[in-house]
């Protein structure tokens, strides 16, 4: 079970770890979000410190996976590999027999050893008067 200071803590990783502002995170990851059917958001401590995120959001048969991230002093230790690995364990459990991603460039590397493949690529704009500053979104 997640908690108001699980809540924090996943936003502060997952803001840490995407190079984001914490206020723009904080915006879409609100505590109604655990209301939300289909839905775990996870976070992954180590010694007591959270480290690593990650977001299952179950449709169906499939587990989207998302909001994967290791805050920089943890990285290339396996705990985004396997928060992804955890989530995707949840989801099977849960029926599904697919998983979907949105790859960053760090990260697929691992999702391809992984076994992920590439099915699309695709270009996003954002209109930079609208986004937040910081907000990772370009």
């Amino acid at each position: 079970m997640v908690d108001a200071t699980g809540i924090e803590d996943h936003i502060a990783v997952a803001a840490a770890g995407f190079e984001m502002d914490a206020a723009w995170m904080r915006s879409i990851v609100t505590p109604g979000i655990l209301d939300a059917p289909g839905l775990t958001l996870y976070v992954g401590y180590v010694d007591g410190a959270p480290l690593a995120t990650g977001l299952g959001v179950r449709t169906g048969r499939t587990i989207g996976v998302y909001n994967i991230a290791t805050a920089p002093s943890a990285r290339r230790r396996g705990l985004g590999r396997a928060m992804t690995a955890r989530v995707i364990a949840d989801g099977v459990a849960a029926g599904c027999d697919v998983a979907v991603l949105q790859a960053s460039d760090m990260g697929r590397p691992i999702y391809e050893r992984m076994g992920f493949r590439t099915v699309v690529e695709y270009v996003g704009y954002v209109d930079p008067s609208r986004g937040p500053a910081g907000s990772g979104m370009r």
